[in-house]
């Protein structure tokens, strides 16, 4: 967690004013792969200071993960107010699994869904997140952009992201992956920012499988 600047305020609060975000709204851009340490800044109408970047637990992980070689990497958010880690748990790249930490806090767990018993195949991205008793779906269906997180068939969490895009965002001044997100305010017990982390590591492993799936096709032709 950390407090922001004020020159890091009054910068976001213009990208927020032009970006006309509203209370639940958040928006960020990815390029196609994260090469640097850089924290990936998250916008936001509170304009709360929030920002990701990827985790890995060695420098062998970090060089897989440069060379397109697995998504083993995980995911840490930071806020004035919390700390989100993903974890990778395990080693079997199409059976991610995540522990997830919340303020230093083991709360749970976060996997792609199984393929056949879960029906995880029928999905571009599937996953859950296990927390006590309760249990969390995050889906995005084949040639769509639009992914939601839900509870029990209630959709509480919705973004679209767009097509990568080489042009700089006339906004944000980047290029990348755009996101917008919203969030129903107090749908769960738990922030915003552990969807926020979520979302952001399930994007970052398709970004890899996306990669591997080209790389494959090229060396096959």
């Amino acid at each position: 967690m950390f407090k922001k600047s004020n020159s890091t305020e009054l910068d976001n609060k213009e990208v927020i004013q032009k970006l006309n975000l509203r209370e639940g709204e958040y928006f960020y851009q990815t390029p196609l792969m994260i090469w640097k340490d850089d924290p990936i800044t998250i916008y936001n109408a509170d304009s709360e200071e929030i920002t990701f970047s990827p985790w890995f637990k060695s420098k062998f992980q970090r060089w897989v993960y440069y060379m397109g070689g697995g998504s083993y990497q995980g995911t840490i958010i930071n806020s004035e107010h919390h700390q989100v880690w993903l974890k990778r748990a395990n080693w079997f790249m199409y059976n991610a699994k995540y522990d997830v930490y919340l303020d230093g806090e083991k709360m749970g767990v976060f996997r792609k869904q199984k393929p056949f018993k879960e029906k995880g195949f029928k999905k571009q991205l599937a996953y859950k997140l296990f927390i006590d008793e309760h249990e969390f779906e995050l889906s995005n269906p084949y040639l769509s952009t639009e992914i939601e997180i839900t509870e029990n068939d209630k959709t509480f969490f919705e973004a679209k992201r767009s097509f990568f895009d080489l042009g700089k965002n006339k906004v944000t001044k980047k290029r990348g992956e755009k996101h917008r997100i919203y969030i129903t305010k107090n749908a769960t017990d738990y922030p915003p920012e552990l969807w926020l982390a979520l979302y952001a590591q399930a994007i970052m492993n398709l970004h890899i499988e996306r990669s591997q799936g080209a790389s494959s096709a090229g060396a096959g032709s």
